[in-house]
């Protein structure tokens, strides 16, 4: 029998298996050390987090991250909201990038942690 693992969002590394005999009764043999490598289509380099908002916070993101002035000028701070209906990402200081929103997730790159 051919068996074959997918999933949305993500590719099989695997491929296709040859696993058998089944015997498809109830008290058929179980096939053990069948596995599937499955790889996201998509993943974050290690310096972004992916942060969400317990409240709505109307503080702007550096002050309230306590983020050096140095960090936000030279763009080692990065906030980054992504807007569904536009397609687009928009980057701190632009609003609604500028402030921690409630039911936003938002991509947080910084050398002191949020």
């Amino acid at each position: 029998m051919l068996v074959t693992a997918a999933k949305a969002g993500f590719t099989n590394k695997t491929g296709t298996l040859t696993v058998g005999p089944i015997n498809p009764g109830p008290n058929g043999p179980e096939i053990q050390g069948v596995n599937f490598t499955l790889d996201p289509l998509f993943t974050f380099p290690n310096s972004l987090t992916l942060v969400s908002a317990p409240f709505e916070y109307s503080t702007d993101v550096a002050t309230l991250f306590n983020i050096p002035g140095a960090d936000v000028a030279s763009k080692n701070f990065a906030f980054v909201w992504w807007d569904p209906t536009n397609a687009t990402y928009i980057f701190f200081p632009t609003a609604p990038a500028d402030t921690f929103h409630l039911g936003k997730d938002t991509l947080c790159r910084s050398a002191i942690p949020p």
